[in-house]
């Protein structure tokens, strides 16, 4: 398989790695200490898928990176995992739409029981059902062979950095060495993937496994001895010999000019010091573009403490405009109740004014009568003297002027007075 097609394989993996374990992980409740299983799983198949995104540039690299041999390992497991990832898929997806269906069947069945003991019976029920899952459906094995895929391709990302790093494939490291311990692990989780491999099918009776990870990578040798003193080789570096291709190496002997599609041999240092340079420059680009967009972020939080201001102002602008409404209509009300009030007293006022009209107009015709009374009664004079007390009427018309005579019980003899006192008083009163 081409490495094109291998990274478009590649893709497609990554997305299936990536939405099993969002389906793994919301199979997992914190209330149910059986479902930590399904969080565990989910975690290692997103670990899986995050390996595979660092292994797909190195597959759509335009030069030839990885040779044939490392192709071949990378589409063995891809082929491989694929099938692992389906059929667990297949599987949780089945368990899903079950567990979903009878949860809520649990909680309904608790209903009338909820208020005492809440939903602890319909939790129990998924518990025993989430044990009862797992053992029938044992992914030891899919677990341990995705494991075994994903420290694989750690090992192969971990040669292909050394492959980029070493300037030259002969050097000798004359220093102590420990990436023996990651061959040696690897080995190991190796014989180990066999060893359950093989268990399967004795259990299963079958000669031959639907994915068998022992073939995806044969036994890794050990490094190689060198005299005393003269140093010893490094085990990535058998390692970067058989998976990098000697072209994509730095400083490599017989490689050291890349051809060009027009025929032109470039030094390969060259070449890697143009893209330093073009690096560079991109890097001082975007510290550039970083540092307008915080001079953008600056204005646009300037920008926005100005708006939350002029927000505030209309705020209070229209909370003062609704309450100088609010006190107008006030000040309306209270206008049309004095109004109203005032035409209230202007027709108690009118009606006043009828009334003591009328009244003035009863009080004038019993004065009339009360005039006729006494004109019929004393049609002479209507006054008299009463306790030395002289009341003047108006004279009526057609009458003269008579002064008449007190009233019998009023009358009293005169006294004798010297020189004829009583006469001339007496006289006096006959005027």
């Amino acid at each position: 398989m081409d490495p094109l097609t291998l990274a478009a394989a590649v893709a497609g993996l990554i997305g299936t790695s990536f939405t099993l374990g969002i389906r793994l992980y919301s199979l997992y409740d914190q209330y149910c200490a059986a479902s930590k299983e399904f969080e565990a799983f989910g975690r290692e198949v997103k670990a899986f898928g995050g390996t595979w995104q660092m292994v797909q540039p190195c597959l759509e690299d335009a030069r030839p990176l990885l040779s044939l041999d490392c192709l071949q390992t990378l589409t063995n497991i891809c082929n491989g995992t694929k099938d692992i990832l389906e059929d667990v898929t297949e599987t949780i997806e089945i368990f899903a739409f079950e567990d979903k269906k009878a949860t809520r069947k649990a909680k309904q069945g608790t209903t009338p029981i909820f208020l005492c003991f809440g939903y602890k019976l319909a939790a129990d029920d998924r518990a025993h059902r989430i044990r009862k899952f797992f053992k029938q459906n044992d992914f030891t094995l899919q677990r341990s062979q995705l494991l075994y895929a994903n420290t694989t391709l750690q090992l192969v990302l971990t040669v292909i950095n050394y492959a980029r790093t070493v300037p030259n494939s002969g050097v000798v490291n004359q220093d102590l060495d420990n990436s023996d311990f990651i061959i040696i692990e690897q080995n190991r989780a190796r014989n180990e993937i066999r060893k359950r491999e093989r268990q399967e099918k004795r259990d299963q009776k079958a000669q031959v496994l639907r994915v068998e990870a022992i073939q995806w990578l044969d036994q890794l040798p050990p490094s190689e001895i060198s005299p005393p003193g003269q140093g010893r080789r490094s085990p990535f570096e058998g390692l970067a010999n058989r998976w990098v291709t000697p072209e994509c190496r730095p400083g490599s002997n017989d490689h050291s000019d890349v051809t060009s599609s027009e025929g032109r041999r470039t030094p390969y240092r060259a070449i890697i010091d143009e893209l330093r340079i073009r690096n560079r420059a991109q890097a001082q680009e975007m510290q550039t573009q970083a540092q307008q967009i915080r001079d953008l972020n600056q204005q646009m939080q300037q920008l926005t403490q100005d708006l939350r201001n002029v927000v505030k102002e209309l705020r209070n602008t229209t909370n003062d405009s609704t309450r100088y409404r609010r006190e107008r209509n006030d000040a309306l009300a209270g206008r049309d109740e004095v109004r109203h009030k005032l035409r209230h007293m202007e027709v108690a006022r009118n009606q006043y004014h009828k009334e003591s009209h009328y009244l003035r107009k009863e009080n004038d015709l019993l004065i009339d009568k009360l005039k006729n009374l006494e004109i019929k009664n004393h049609p002479a004079t209507i006054g008299y003297k009463d306790n030395n007390k002289e009341h003047h009427l108006k004279r009526m018309p057609g009458y003269r002027k008579v002064h008449r005579p007190p009233p019998t019980s009023q009358r009293g003899f005169p006294r004798p007075t010297e020189r004829g006192e009583s006469s001339d008083r007496s006289s006096d009163t006959l005027c």
